[in-house]
């Protein structure tokens, strides 16, 4: 999983994606995620239906968009 990990978060810092979550209802949302070294961290807020989700479902799905298909270089 690591080399998964750094292969696509290949340096430290943000990264903006989009957190997917299922439980009480689907949800999609930002999610700044911090990589530090080999760990991967999210700041999920209480009162979130994401939080709620990921308490009744302890999976999620990562999805993320490289900047240039955004048109952003």
């Amino acid at each position: 999983m690591l080399g998964r990990v750094n292969l696509i978060f290949d340096k430290d810092g943000i990264y903006e994606i989009l957190l997917g979550t299922n439980g009480i209802r689907p949800a999609l949302r930002p999610i700044g995620l911090i990589k530090s070294g080999n760990s991967l961290k999210a700041r999920i807020y209480k009162g979130t239906l994401t939080l709620a989700n990921l308490f009744r479902n302890d999976i999620c799905s990562i999805n993320f968009a490289s900047p240039k298909d955004f048109g952003t270089p």
